[in-house]
Order: C-alpha cells, then sequence, then structure tokens
C-alpha cells in the first residue's frame, strides 16, 4: 500500500484543482467566443435584411449640362470632347426618352448635354441588341463597354448595337446625349425584349 504524505496530497489537490480551473476556463471562453460569434451572425443576417428591404429604386438618374461651346467639338466621336461648362438640373428618368416636351426646369435652350446613369436589369441570360435613337450625337455603355456611337450634329438618326451577350441580372448603364437645339432634341433608347423593339423601362439606380 503506498502512503502519500500531506505535500502529496496538496500537489494532487493543486493539480486538479489547476486542471478544474483550465477547463472551466475554457468552457467560459468557448461560451463567450460562441455569444459573440452567435451575435455578429444575427446583426450581418440583420443588415444583409435591411439591405435587401431597401432593393433597387426605379429610374436612372438623370444629369443636365450646359455645354462649354469654347473647345468642345461636336463633330467628334470621342464623347470626352463634348465639354461641360456647369451642370443645369438633375432629376430621375424612369426611361430614356428625352424631347422639348418632357425636357427639366432650366436646362439651356441651346447647346445642352445629359448623361444618364445607374443599371439595367435583364430578366434572362440570352444576346441583346439596342436601338439608339438621337437628334444630334448619343453614346451608349453596357458594362462599361461602349455598344453604340450615334455622334455628330445630325436630324433623328437611330442605329443598333450588335447582339450583345448578358446574364440575367443588373447591370450597370450609361447613355450620353448632346442637342444643339432643345426644340429638335431627341433621345431614345431602346431594346429588342420578347422578340419586339420597345423602350426599356427596366432601368433602376
Amino acid at each position: 500500500m503506498l502512503k502519500m504524505d500531506d505535500s502529496g496530497i496538496a500537489d494532487a489537490f493543486y493539480t486538479i484543482l489547476s486542471v478544474s480551473l483550465v477547463v472551466i476556463m475554457g468552457i467560459a471562453i468557448s461560451g463567450v467566443i460562441l455569444s459573440a460569434a452567435s451575435r455578429q451572425s444575427n446583426e450581418s443576417g440583420v443588415q444583409l435584411s435591411e439591405f435587401a428591404s431597401q432593393g433597387m429604386k426605379k429610374g436612372l438618374y438623370g444629369y443636365y449640362y450646359h455645354v462649354d461651346t469654347t473647345g468642345t467639338d461636336y463633330l467628334s466621336a470621342d464623347p470626352n470632347d463634348i465639354l461641360f461648362k456647369r451642370m443645369a438640373s438633375e432629376r430621375i428618368d424612369e426611361i430614356i426618352s428625352f424631347n422639348v416636351s418632357n425636357k427639366p426646369l432650366n436646362v439651356p435652350d441651346n447647346d445642352g448635354s445629359v448623361i444618364w446613369t445607374g443599371y439595367l436589369y435583364v430578366p434572362k441570360d440570352g444576346a441583346y441588341k439596342f436601338e439608339l435613337e438621337s437628334c444630334d450625337g448619343s453614346w451608349l455603355w453596357i458594362d462599361g463597354s461602349m455598344i453604340a456611337d450615334n455622334h455628330g450634329v445630325h436630324g433623328p438618326v437611330a442605329i443598333q448595337s450588335p447582339d450583345i451577350q448578358l446574364s440575367g441580372g443588373y447591370h450597370t448603364i450609361k447613355v450620353r446625349y448632346f442637342y444643339r437645339d432643345i426644340n429638335n432634341a431627341r433621345c431614345m433608347l431602346s431594346w429588342n425584349l420578347n422578340g419586339q423593339m420597345g423602350p426599356v423601362y427596366s432601368l433602376y439606380r
């Protein structure tokens, strides 16, 4: 039979106590970590729900400008050669269909320009063709790539893009347009949806 003195008993007691404390602390720390992780997960879920509830809003941002005629090259194919003097107005436009009858207040009667920007919603994967009609110059970009160039000073002219492969969902869209005379101003964007060409209504910001 082994005989253990008081010091041995004390050592054993403190060893067991130390192990127990380590285990208890480990459980407590794990609980704190799990609680924090759960809280963060819940907060992230709430945040995602808030983002989802906000959603996309109908319509593009339309920024209307006075053109700086000094140095502007109206015949250039480069839209950056149409220089802006100052902003005249801004509004939300649900479709791109601009003319003298629906112009916003304060836009110039002569030498004006517009930039529309936002998102295009594509209902399903497929090939899409766009038509950009304008009196004077206009340009169209999808996902940062120019797909229609209708530049120059001219009467109403409609040009079509090649077929563009787009995935279902949201894509960035931008249109730039300038006019020399508001009475002749016209810019309209259409696309082939469900087999026929029509105005683009699925525009968001």
